[in-house]
């Protein structure tokens, strides 16, 4: 049996009109957390696309190359949500019924905006590393859809099941993958 394969992505800021004084280096952190919480469950892989400065056509040969099951985007900043939301489309036109979820800072704040994007299955909102692992479970195993802190689809109605508790006790995080 195959193992389940999900792909981490952060977009290439530079495919937008972003102001170029807002771009610096940034460290995928937020995704090696997310990939240590679920790196029982399934393989994971991140594709930073900003890091070496790739090309639409190379993030879309990257992503048909690694075969995922899910593909996760992050977008910390509403200042990048347009490079989301290019990263979900090229995605979608590349792996069309490979399901997409948008996480990070700009969908916490702005879930509808995100939603309205018929390019975005689901989207995170609050702390990711619980919901991501039962959201996990939910499409490898069937398991229950996370109660709290993810937005979907259902029909033509978006269902918003509020944002994700903090985490209390950071301890029980484990290190960064």
């Amino acid at each position: 049996m195959n193992k389940f394969k999900v792909i981490l992505v952060v977009p290439n800021y530079r495919w937008t009109d972003l102001d170029e004084s807002a771009l610096w280096h940034i460290t995928p952190y937020n995704l090696c957390m997310l990939a240590a919480t679920v790196r029982d469950l399934c393989e994971v892989q991140i594709i930073d696309a900003y890091a070496p400065d790739m090309t639409e056509s190379r993030f879309v040969d990257a992503l048909r190359a690694a075969a995922p099951d899910v593909i996760g985007v992050t977008v910390m900043m509403d200042q990048c949500a347009s490079a989301g939301h290019k990263a979900a489309r090229l995605a979608k036109s590349a792996l069309p019924d490979i399901p997409l979820v948008m996480g990070g800072v700009y969908p916490t704040v702005n879930p509808d905006q995100v939603m309205a994007d018929a390019n975005v299955d689901y989207a995170v909102v609050g702390e990711g590393e619980d919901v991501f692992r039962q959201f996990i479970d939910f499409l490898r195993d069937g398991g229950p859809m996370p109660a709290r802190g993810i937005s979907y689809r259902e029909g033509d109605r978006v269902v918003h099941t509020g944002r994700a508790e903090f985490i209390q006790d950071l301890d029980r995080l484990p290190l960064p993958a």
